[in-house]
């Protein structure tokens, strides 16, 4: 027998257990639908309304698509914060620098090297969703993005790079940082060329890298990197 209707799809309160939401949501379908349509929903019901990694659909919004723009703000403006905070170091900060045809998020220039960070401010289609890196592998909430955000990043260093060497003769190694904030980031093994990163944990992991850049060429970098910001923004005016 086939149903004459389409069959109700529910969403799972965030305070109910998986186990009890299949049970309530079984106990619903009874009452509106005929048994053979369970085989055409079941997947439809573990994918859409549960939300389980790797084989998930896009049950609260589109996978992968950026936040709303009062979250994206909200993030964006916390991770320019906790950016901030290396300051107190001796570190120099830089947001939204335009460069080559590409914006960099944040550039920051200390003893302990020079760094760019790119953000990535995407909604959580289920709440504990995380981001995944292994190797050349990177999956957010079980899926790969359409475009990976490390080589943007890795490109926006070599830019860094290439400027920092022009505009001072001396050469400077940038790392690439792709930031997830409000995300869990789990790395299966020791960070390739480009970290990923949720930017909290920014701070601690600059701590553990060797002061190797003098005071002096800290000092250098920043005044040229600021006077390129300085007369880029005259242009734009």
């Amino acid at each position: 027998m086939v149903m004459s209707h389409s069959i109700t799809m529910f969403t799972r309160p965030a305070a109910q257990s998986t186990g009890e939401f299949i049970d309530e949501t079984i106990r619903r379908w009874r009452a509106e639908c005929t048994l053979d349509s369970f085989s055409r929903s079941v997947r439809k019901l573990i994918r859409d309304a549960i939300g389980a990694p790797g084989r998930a659909a896009k049950p609260r919004g589109a996978h992968g698509q950026p936040a709303d723009v009062d979250e994206r703000r909200e993030r964006e403006r916390a991770v320019a914060q906790c950016i901030d905070q290396l300051r107190v170091g001796g570190a120099q900060v830089f947001h939204d620098v335009r460069g080559d045809g590409r914006r960099l998020d944040h550039v920051i220039i200390s003893r302990r090297g020079v760094f760019v960070v790119e953000t990535r401010v995407l909604a959580k289609p289920w709440p504990k969703a995380k981001v995944y890196v292994e190797g050349r592998k990177l999956l957010v909430a079980g899926k790969y993005l359409e475009h990976d955000p490390r080589a943007g990043a890795a490109a926006a260093a070599r830019w860094i790079e290439a400027f920092l060497k022009k505009s001072t003769g001396k050469r400077f190694t940038a790392r690439a940082i792709v930031a997830f904030p409000g995300w869990y980031v789990q790395q299966n093994d020791p960070p390739g060329s480009v970290w990923v990163i949720e930017p909290k944990a920014l701070p601690a992991l600059l701590d553990h890298e060797a002061p190797t850049v003098p005071t002096a060429d800290v000092a250098l970098a920043a005044w040229h990197l600021s006077r390129y910001v300085r007369t880029d923004l005259a242009r734009a005016a």
